[in-house]
């Protein structure tokens, strides 16, 4: 989430708080206890997206990459070296298994994918020089994450548009919610003076002190005025000139 939507999901969970303290004040069913329960959803909803989003996110997906990129390039090079001693090889045969390191990703999937069809039917002689019963299966498999890897770059552009849009939604609806909460508590005979503050506190944004904005519904600070200069301080600038 971005910082401005951190800070709304922390009002949010401390209206939701304010809810479970004061819950006796709230008859179930009523107008406050569904406006309680639409920003509980609401939190739900931003948590399982704020998840979606670190997900989707370029370095996470760049993470994976990067992983599954190594251990297919260590792979390779195994099969390699392999390949390179087993009887008859020769040049031809050991192109099939040879990557560079600098290839690029699409270059690397494409050799994987030629090394596993040319590797199947030399299975035998390949684990006879050590390779474990499972490296074709283990192979695929890799070559599977990988591809996955690639596209999820594509993907994860939408799932971030999409998380981010529903993280809007649902801000709107907790502000929805909280709009009506905030009247309820004040018409509420139910509710008193110290609650009523205790509410006042709750559905505030937190901002810091150096840079703190008013949240929905609360009047900016007014600038502070600079004092009008006295007859002292025009002459004492004249002096100092």
């Amino acid at each position: 989430m971005e910082i401005i939507d951190k800070r709304r999901y922390d009002m949010f969970t401390q209206v939701r708080d304010f809810g479970v303290t004061y819950g006796s004040l709230f008859p179930d069913p009523s107008l406050a206890s569904q406006a309680f329960a639409a920003v509980n959803a609401a939190i739900a909803d931003m948590d399982t997206n704020d998840v979606a989003l670190k997900g989707a996110s370029v370095k996470a997906r760049a993470a994976r990459k990067k992983d599954v990129r190594a251990a297919l390039q260590e792979r390779m090079s195994l099969l390699a070296k392999t390949a390179a001693v087993l009887p008859g090889s020769d040049a031809e045969m050991r192109a099939h298994f040879d990557v560079r390191p600098s290839a690029s990703d699409q270059q690397l999937l494409t050799a994987a994918r030629r090394a596993l069809d040319e590797a199947g039917p030399m299975k035998a002689v390949f684990v006879e020089h050590g390779m474990p019963e499972t490296f074709l299966t283990d192979l695929g498999a890799l070559i599977d994450r990988f591809a996955t890897a690639l596209q999820e770059r594509g993907l994860g552009r939408e799932r971030t548009r999409v998380a981010r849009a529903d993280i809007k939604a649902a801000v709107a609806r907790a502000f929805a919610a909280i709009a009506q909460l905030d009247v309820f508590i004040a018409n509420s005979p139910a509710v008193n003076a110290a609650a009523r503050e205790v509410w006042k506190q709750s559905r505030r944004i937190q901002y810091p002190n150096a840079a703190r904005r008013p949240s929905p519904g609360e009047p900016a600070a007014a600038a502070p005025q600079t004092p009008p200069a006295t007859a002292a301080d025009t002459d004492s600038a004249g002096e100092a000139a």
